[in-house]
């Protein structure tokens, strides 16, 4: 009888503790599960020049090429060119864009530069620093400003290009030859103190051309050239693509018409020697250096022109020339 009774009791313990260790289980509360933070770096900017080579000989005038990776949409590419020795840096004449493929491409005159040895820098730029390169200036203290120079090469110059005047107008007599293309602008000379007699072009209000143009087909057509002209702007809007300062020799060849122009004429600048470049959708035109241009034999109706397009301010022209590259 004891024998069953002890057995009794130690059933209902045993049963007691199986339904509290059955609770326990019940109310337990797992610990929520971490996430994994990733500790990979934010990837720099890289920035490279494949062309010209390191001691590379090069002409006053060079395409310079390259690949730039993992840059964002507030970084501006620049090629800016210091002479070796010296204390200055060169911004040249506009803002890199990379295509869609991460290469890119610009150009560098050292035409005005008695050195030798230059360094050609990329410089990618925060928005501060790319709005004195614009205007062809170099903060003194440019790291101030976060920016620097990612790929430079060295090169020397030789100036065996042999180019030949085709056409030179200075606009210090009255614009014989020129047609005119004026809704509501004014063409006038004017007198500019650096520059003596300049052709002066001026609209008050958007919504119309003033240009001047002339047919130079008989000068050029079956050469490879330069244009080149000393421009100044004062408070030229950029109205929409295209609508701006205009300095560009455009021709017909087959179905096309190839535009060969400066880019970006507005704001306000001060004198700057500007080239017109070759347009980039055809190949026809192509030289292999931006500034140099093809008119093919088979170009017809080549009109050079400059002025306002559809948008407000004043542009002055001087010392324009065309020069057949020997």
């Amino acid at each position: 009888m004891k024998t069953k009774y002890l057995y009794s009791i130690m059933l209902l313990v045993f049963l007691s503790l199986k339904l509290y260790s059955q609770d326990i289980d019940s109310t337990r509360i797992e610990a929520p599960k971490t996430k994994t933070i990733s500790n990979q770096p934010i990837p720099k900017p890289f920035a490279s020049i494949i062309n010209p080579k390191n001691g590379n000989s090069v002409s006053n005038t060079i395409e310079v090429n390259g690949i730039v990776k993992n840059i964002s949409n507030a970084d501006h590419l620049w090629l800016v060119v210091n002479p070796k020795g010296s204390n200055e840096w060169l911004p040249q004449i506009k803002e890199i864009k990379p295509d869609k493929n991460d290469n890119w491409v610009g150009e560098v005159s050292l035409k005005d530069n008695k050195s030798k040895l230059f360094e050609i820098h990329l410089f990618i730029v925060n928005n501060e620093f790319s709005k004195y390169l614009e205007k062809g200036k170099f903060p003194s203290q440019f790291n101030d400003y976060n920016s620097k120079s990612y790929a430079s090469v060295t090169v020397n110059k030789v100036t065996d290009e042999k180019n030949q005047l085709l056409f030179g107008e200075n606009f210090e007599s009255e614009l014989t030859n020129w047609e005119e293309r004026n809704s509501g602008g004014e063409i006038e000379i004017s007198e500019d103190p650096q520059k003596g007699k300049v052709l002066k072009i001026s609209r008050s209000s958007i919504g119309g051309d003033t240009f001047l143009q002339q047919d130079i087909s008989s000068l050029v057509i079956g050469k490879k050239i330069k244009i080149i002209c000393q421009i100044k702007l004062e408070d030229v809007i950029k109205n929409q693509n295209f609508s701006w300062g205009q300095f560009c020799v455009k021709f017909d060849y087959d179905d096309y018409t190839c535009y060969n122009a400066v880019q970006n004429l507005s704001g306000t600048k001060d004198w700057a020697e500007y080239k017109a470049v070759k347009d980039g959708r055809y190949n026809f035109s192509n030289t292999g250096i931006e500034s140099i241009i093809l008119i093919p034999e088979k170009a017809t109706n080549v009109i050079l022109y400059f002025g306002l397009q559809n948008t407000s301010g004043t542009i002055y022209f001087s010392n324009l020339q065309i020069l057949e590259v020997l």
